[in-house]
């Protein structure tokens, strides 16, 4: 009567930890990105040449690169650039600026 009360036990015991095992597995560490994941994109160049849209352009080169053997995706993007004088003095000298850069991405 003992030895069955320990199968029992033991067996309980074997499948809470099968259990835990199969859920660990599961639940294990895969990184979302691999090397390849930014590869296939095409990055257009902006057709207003100001000095915001000439880095974020030599950014997205850097980053991203196009690959023959897949799908490319074409990338082009809008930089909108707005400033506005927040500190005028007397004589009409601009002492600071407010400055707005957004950017517009556009996947095909």
């Amino acid at each position: 009567m003992l030895k069955e009360g320990y199968l029992i036990l033991s067996f309980n015991k074997l499948v809470i930890l099968i259990f835990g095992v199969v859920m660990l597995a599961a639940c294990g560490f895969q990184p979302l990105y691999n090397n390849n994941s930014l590869s296939g994109f095409v990055v257009n160049a902006p057709s207003d040449q100001n000095e915001s849209s000439k880095i974020i352009y030599k950014g997205l080169t850097n980053i991203l690169s196009s690959s023959a053997s897949s799908e490319n995706y074409i990338i082009d993007f809008i930089v909108d650039e707005q400033s506005e004088d927040i500190d005028i003095r007397e004589d009409e000298k601009v002492l600071r600026k407010n400055i707005v850069i957004s950017v517009k991405f556009y996947v095909k």
